[in-house]
C-alpha cells in the first residue's frame, strides 16, 4: 500500500512539472536548420504535430532549411515557443518574448500568445510592455524588488487604471 501512495505522488509531481519555458535568451543550435530544430517525425501523428506547429508558425516553415542562428530574433522566439509546444505543456512560461524585437514582429508575437491563450494553454508571462501585456492576461502581478506590490484582474478596466497610475513615473 505505501508503494501505491509514492506512485500516485509521483505522477502528481509530473504533472506538475510539465511547463514549458521560454526564455529571454533566444540562442538556437548554431548548426542546425529550424526544420532540424523541430521534432522528429517517425510515425504519422509526429507528421501532424510538425504540420500544426508550421501552420501556427508559418514563418518557420517558409525557414525550415535556413540555420536557426540566420534567423531574425523574432523567428528564433517563435522557433523557441514551437520547440516549447512540441511537449505539450500544461503550462507556458514565457520571459520577455518582444525585448528588441521590431514593432511588426512584436505584433506577431503577441497574436501568437492571444491565439495559444484562446487555445486554452494557460501562460505566465514576464513582458516589460505592459500595454500589449495587459490586453492578453486575466491576472497581473507588479513586483518590486522580488516582492509583489500589486495584483489585478486584467480585465477590469479600474484594475487597468490603477495598474497604469502604479506604474506611472
Amino acid at each position: 500500500m505505501p508503494e501505491t501512495k509514492r506512485t500516485n505522488q509521483h505522477e502528481k509531481s509530473a504533472d506538475l512539472g510539465r511547463a514549458g519555458i521560454v526564455s529571454a535568451c533566444r540562442a538556437t543550435g548554431s548548426q542546425i536548420t529550424a526544420h532540424q530544430s523541430a521534432p522528429k517525425v517517425r510515425l504519422p501523428q509526429d507528421r501532424r504535430q510538425l504540420d500544426a506547429i508550421y501552420t501556427r508558425f508559418p514563418r518557420l516553415g517558409k525557414r525550415r532549411q535556413q540555420m536557426g542562428t540566420t534567423l531574425s530574433g523574432g523567428e528564433q522566439q517563435m522557433l523557441a515557443m514551437a520547440r516549447v509546444l512540441v511537449g505539450k505543456p500544461r503550462l507556458l512560461l514565457i520571459d520577455e518574448p518582444t525585448e528588441g524585437l521590431a514593432p511588426k514582429i512584436v505584433d506577431e508575437i503577441f497574436t501568437l500568445m492571444d491565439s495559444l491563450r484562446r487555445d486554452g494553454i494557460p501562460i505566465l508571462l514576464v513582458e516589460q510592455n505592459m500595454h500589449r501585456a495587459i490586453a492578453l492576461v486575466q491576472r497581473f502581478y507588479v513586483l518590486e524588488r522580488g516582492a509583489v506590490v500589486m495584483a489585478g484582474d486584467g480585465t477590469k478596466a479600474a484594475d487597468r487604471e490603477a495598474l497604469m497610475r502604479q506604474l506611472a513615473v
